[in-house]
């Protein structure tokens, strides 16, 4: 999967989410979890670290 697959993919599932749920506390859960319940989501070619990726992408959009 292609980064900006992964991108739209993930902050389309974020943006499901409850907006009140959607906050800085929330990105470091939501970005684990996803790395942990969605290898089909994160496996995108990056440098540096996934988690870190994610979470900038989730924190852009609280």
């Amino acid at each position: 999967m292609k980064q900006s697959e992964a991108k739209s993919q993930i902050i389309r599932l974020w943006l499901s989410r409850p907006e009140e749920s959607r906050n800085e506390n929330e990105t470091a859960k939501f970005a684990w979890k996803i790395l942990k319940e969605r290898p089909d989501l994160t496996s995108f070619r990056c440098v540096g670290d996934r988690y870190q990726i994610i979470k900038s992408w989730l924190m852009q959009h609280i």
